[in-house]
């Protein structure tokens, strides 16, 4: 099959407007599963930065995407993988879980976040650019009534993705990470 990579950037520095008939498509459409529709999965590239550490201090330490003025998937979250672009760590990607949108339990932001906890890693790389592949929606973002709610789904959130990843790899007859 032909794999196809969507990747959206502006000509000029004016942002991209979001809103109309075309913008919903491309939402809904990043929002499907890239093996039923038979596109590569996609990704964002961008820059490691800092966080308020909210993730590390319940046990699910993430990784904040900034990213490089790519179109953003509705917001939910993800069955991910991290591919760092340099270093040591560019040899192959890591499982992850991932979630897009404006943590509503947590603050409620008004700009969108992406943020990133990769399964079985604990190390710092801010800093560090990375690609950031999509491969399966899990479930839409939600407001929890408690921090410790959240951390409870984050936990099957995670497992989730590692089933999801572990499913993946069998069906392509391979049995390792990344």
């Amino acid at each position: 099959g032909v794999s196809l990579r969507l990747k959206f950037k502006t000509l000029d520095s004016r942002p991209t407007p979001r809103t109309g008939p075309a913008w919903a498509a491309v939402a809904t459409a990043l929002a499907l599963d890239p093996e039923q529709a038979e596109i590569g999965p996609y990704s964002l590239t961008g820059c490691i930065v800092e966080g308020d550490r909210l993730g590390r201090r319940l046990g699910w330490p993430t990784v904040n995407l900034r990213p490089d003025g790519e179109l953003l998937p509705l917001e939910g979250v993800y069955a991910t993988q991290v591919g760092f672009l340099e270093g040591a760590d560019a040899a192959g990607t890591l499982d992850s879980v991932t979630n897009v949108g404006r943590r509503p339990t947590v603050d409620g932001s008004r700009r969108r976040v992406v943020e990133s906890h990769i399964l079985d890693f604990d190390r710092d790389v801010y800093g560090a650019r990375i690609e950031l592949f999509f491969h399966q929606r899990l479930r839409d973002e939600m407001l929890f009534p408690s921090v410790s709610d959240l951390s409870a789904q984050i936990g099957r959130d995670a497992q989730a993705s590692r089933e999801y990843f572990a499913l993946l790899r069998r069906s392509q007859g391979n049995t390792g990470p990344g």
